[in-house]
Parts: C-alpha cells; structure tokens; sequence
C-alpha cells in the first residue's frame, strides 16, 4: 500500500516527513513511558524498567536492567525521566537484552566461528554455541527456538538473530528454574 502519490520527496517535504515522524516516535515513547510508570512518579525505577522490558521483548536479566539504568540515569537519581528514557532504545539495540559486555563477548565469539560478523552459523554452529555457554538445552529446544526466529527459513542465523535465539535459551532455562524452585 503505498503512503503517497509522489516517487520523490523535495528537501523541505523531506524535513517535514522527518519532524512528523519525530512528533509520531515521541508519543509512542510517551504512551510506553506512562505505562511502565506504575506508580505514576513522573520516573521509572528499577523495578518499573525491568518489568517494561520484559513487556518490550528484551527479556532482560536484572544486571541488563541495571546497566541499562546506570548508562542512562544522566542525574544519578536511580530512576529515570522521561528524557534520560529517550536513551534506553539506542542502549537496548545496542546490547539487545544482553549486558554490553555479554554482547560484545557474544560477537567476538561469532566472528571466530564463521570469521566475519556478516556470514552465518549453522545448526551445528548454535549448538556448540550452546555447549560453550552452559546452557543445558536439548536438540529440540535449540530447533524449536530457532524456528521461530530463523528469518529466511534457511537454518542460517545471522549475529541478530543468534542473540535472539541465546536470549531464548535463557529464558527457557529461567522457566526450568522458576518451576522447579517452586515445586
């Protein structure tokens, strides 16, 4: 469906396309930020960060959340404002639900796989990637979470979609644990 008649947009058409889709980005980030401020304090706190990073997909570890906090929390108050909130999305891409640190270890170790973070890993490849991290997952969980996030179909993961899929291993570990620990 295509958003207008014109194939070309002149500059100022341009500057005009970029501020509306500004104003559109800004109260989309508002609607997120009242949401997730449960207590109505006009400042997310730990706790209201993490839970609207879950809700988000990030599934974050709380030491993710906390670095994330800490890398945007500008004043050091330990919640953050609406304007500091600004910040978490490019943080977030950044380390996509990783701690920055895990995120660039998980990089290094792709890149020494395929040799270069623009090839991609095999089944075979995720596996050992898995057995190298400790994660204790079968066969099965490492296809069925693959399939859900292996873009092309092809069984070839690129470094976006492998971190998606470590994030998915973690959080089914997390639910073996939360259900045996309250067994």
């Amino acid at each position: 469906q295509a958003m207008t008649h014109y194939t070309t947009l002149d500059w100022n058409e341009f500057v005009q396309f970029i501020k509306k889709f500004r104003e559109h980005d800004i109260s989309i980030l508002k609607q997120q930020f009242m949401l997730a401020d449960s207590d109505g304090s006009g400042c997310l706190d730990i706790d209201e960060l993490h839970n609207m990073c879950v809700k988000l997909g990030y599934s974050p570890t709380r030491a993710v959340t906390l670095e994330a906090l800490k890398s945007i929390d500008l004043d050091g108050s330990g919640t953050i404002t609406f304007d500091e909130f600004e910040q978490l999305r490019e943080h977030l891409r950044a380390s996509s639900g990783f701690t920055l640190d895990e995120a660039e270890e998980l990089k290094r170790l792709f890149a020494r796989t395929v040799g270069d973070t623009d090839k991609k890993l095999s089944y075979e490849d995720i596996r050992r990637f898995n057995s190298y991290l400790a994660y204790n997952t079968t066969t099965d969980d490492i296809k069925t979470v693959m399939l859900t996030i292996d873009k092309e179909g092809d069984g070839k993961i690129s470094f976006d979609e492998l971190l998606k899929i470590i994030r998915g291993i973690r959080d089914l570990e997390r639910e073996r644990l939360l259900k045996l620990v309250s067994q």
